[in-house]
């Protein structure tokens, strides 16, 4: 039987929490061992000028170099490992915060943004610190946030086929699958890149012009010096090797010339190093100051290209990434090697030894510039496919965690479509969550929702709302079953006055409604409304008279959707407008002088109020005259 998905992630952050702790010991181990090599290195390189036991500084001083060079890279990928582990166990503690529907303890370094009137993303909470959002965003990149931003946008200017949307989430469906490349595109996109991986960055750099030092003449110059320089030393130390001197002593004189001529030779070419890093410099610089989003964009499509997609948008994610019909990887380990090897230069010791005996900036700047005159202009597109493989692993990691909710079907009918079964809210957790059935189709259709207070009316607006922006993203829902098309969502739930702007409660309600009004007035496409208890800043009398006034035009332009209230005097509107108006209600229960709520949405009217009743078990200290 498989493992829940809070029991996989609590492995997970074992797992990683105990490689994480082995990793740490094993880089304290290598610091002492680094320091040890490099004591010796010292010793043998006062050995070398010393001159009393020169033949052992020249045997001992390339091993201690070599163990030296050796040591740091082993030591820089155990601290990389060491920082990967610590990172997972984090996701794997934010999954398990989602898995059990705790958007709070949910740390997201940049939440999606929306703007300050957006048609509902305020009210249904999507910005908020407990969003349904924080249970499926773990992107990284603001662009990626963008693009999921634009899919929850999905039918406020533009409407997506249902044809996109079930492709999307087919797309979702296979990635879900797909653990281990979930888990290593997350690993890239924090650890490697830059939130601002930006892809005209890179068509910049394409711009770098290609220093003349790395022309085939110069370069050609460059490696006959290298030849030398490697030769004199090497020769030289192959001298100083006691057996060979005495098998031949007639080679002492030129062993002497030699070791005379090592230093001047190595100098000579740190001076040519030096000429040569001056017009290298601005390439250089250029490369790496966008080598993490370059690496990043490497590494991701490296792991991609290990999946066999079977959805469309899978399949053509792959398409753009191909070289010549043929799999960029390859090229790609090229480069992620070149960008590797140029990081040497971090470390001042093995910058000068690798740049004095064999120019390496030179050889390594001419393979980048070589690759990116093959491929560079291919890097700006290939980044842009990051940020939609990031998305669509983000709803992938919702669809793991939540294996039991469904895909919606989606339809492109013209008219609002709400079919669900057990329609729940996905941040209460399971054992808390009450879902209802519920049904609403066709426009100009408009049901009537009372309740107590505390019932369970505004819940079910959002419910509704939330529901339908996941479907829209190509996501699965919180319910066993859910048909809906692609409308325009409107919604007044939350509404806030400004002191600042001298904008009272109920003229910043009256805004709002204005402006759901004129997006109902338009003809392009079908308007789904949640309006939570409009108007209730004024006095009964005329806001009855308003609230009719605006049944009559959201009907009249065939919007459809929720309306909450407690002015029990609209539910006789069902009555006006028969086969348009439809009542539902909720209701609170009273037992032993103890009131609870069974959050079930029921038909017909509300039949009892309970503002006194709640007054009363708060032991407010009044007289009511009933």
């Amino acid at each position: 039987m498989p493992l829940a998905p809070e029991q996989v992630c609590t492995r997970r952050i074992q797992a990683y929490d105990y490689r994480a702790r082995r990793m740490q010991a094993r880089i304290n181990r290598l610091a002492v061992i680094r320091l040890v090599v490099f004591l010796v290195l010292v010793v043998s390189g006062s050995l070398l000028v010393a001159g009393g036991a020169r033949w052992l500084g020249m045997v001992l001083f390339p091993f201690a170099a070599g163990a030296f060079l050796f040591l740091m890279v082993v030591h820089d990928r155990c601290y990389r490992f060491r920082d990967r582990c610590r990172f997972l166990k984090e996701a794997a503690e934010n999954d398990l915060a989602r898995a059990t529907c705790r958007p709070k303890d949910v740390v997201v370094e940049e939440p999606i943004a929306f703007e300050d009137n957006h048609p509902f993303a305020h009210d249904l909470d999507l910005s908020a610190p407990f969003s349904t959002l924080k249970l499926l965003d773990n992107s990284f990149h603001r662009r990626t946030k963008n693009l999921l931003k634009r899919w929850i946008d999905t039918g406020i200017d533009d409407r997506a086929s249902a044809a996109e949307i079930t492709a999307r989430q087919r797309a979702v469906d296979e990635l879900a699958e797909k653990k281990r490349f979930r888990h290593k595109l997350l690993l890239t996109a924090h650890l490697d890149s830059d939130r601002e991986l930006n892809p005209e960055e890179l068509e910049a750099w394409l711009q770098v012009p290609v220093p003349w030092t790395l022309s085939t003449p110069a370069y050609l110059l460059g490696r006959i010096l290298v030849a030398i320089t490697v030769g004199v030393v090497g020769l030289a130390f192959l001298l100083n090797t006691p057996a060979i001197v005495a098998a031949v002593p007639g080679l002492i004189g030129l062993r002497d010339m030699l070791d005379g001529m090592i230093l001047p030779v190595v100098g000579f070419q740190l001076l040519v190093f030096f000429f040569l890093d001056f017009f290298q410099k601005p390439f250089y610089a250029a490369f790496m100051s966008r080598g993490r989003a370059i690496t990043a964009t490497c590494n991701v499509i490296q792991q991609f290209e290990k999946i066999r997609p079977k959805a469309e948008p899978l399949i053509d994610l792959r398409e753009r990434l191909l070289v010549d019909g043929r799999p960029a990887g390859t090229n790609l380990l090229n480069l992620l090697a070149i960008h590797e090897r140029l990081q040497y230069r971090a470390n001042g010791f093995a910058h000068f030894l690798l740049n004095g005996l064999f120019l390496w900036d030179q050889h390594q700047l001419r393979r980048l510039a070589r690759w990116r005159g093959d491929f560079g202009d291919r890097l700006p597109e290939w980044a842009e496919s990051i940020f939609e493989m990031e998305a669509l692993a983000a709803l992938a990691n919702f669809r793991a965690l939540f294996p039991q909710y469904p895909f919606p079907e989606v339809t492109d009918e013209d008219q609002v479509h709400i079919e669900a079964v057990d329609l729940g809210h996905p941040t209460i957790p399971p054992g808390s969550r009450i879902g209802n059935d519920y049904r609403l189709v066709g426009n100009g259709h408009m049901h009537l929702v009372t309740g107590s207070n505390m019932s369970g009316k505004s819940t079910f607006l959002r419910t509704c709302g939330v529901n339908l922006v996941l479907a829209r993203m190509g996501a699965p829902v919180c319910a066993t079953a859910l048909t809906c098309n692609v409308p325009r969502i409107w919604t007044s739930i939350r509404i806030q006055d400004s002191l600042s702007e001298g904008v009272s409660y109920f003229y910043a309600e009256v805004k709002r409604i204005k402006l759901i009004l004129d997006q109902v007035a338009r003809d392009d496409a079908p308007v789904f409304y949640l309006l939570d208890e409009i108007l209730k800043g004024t006095n009964s009398r005329e806001r009855l008279i308003a609230c009719k006034a605006m049944v009559a035009f959201l009907i009249d332009h065939k919007a459809a959707g929720l309306i909450t209230t407690h002015d029990l005097e609209l539910l006789s509107l069902e009555q006006d407008y028969q086969g348009e108006i439809l009542n539902y209600h909720f209701q609170e229960n009273i037992r032993d002088e103890t009131m609870f709520f069974d959050y079930t949405l029921k038909r017909g009217r509300l039949t009892s109020t309970n503002a006194l009743r709640v007054l009363r078990f708060a032991k407010v200290p009044l007289e009511f005259d009933e």
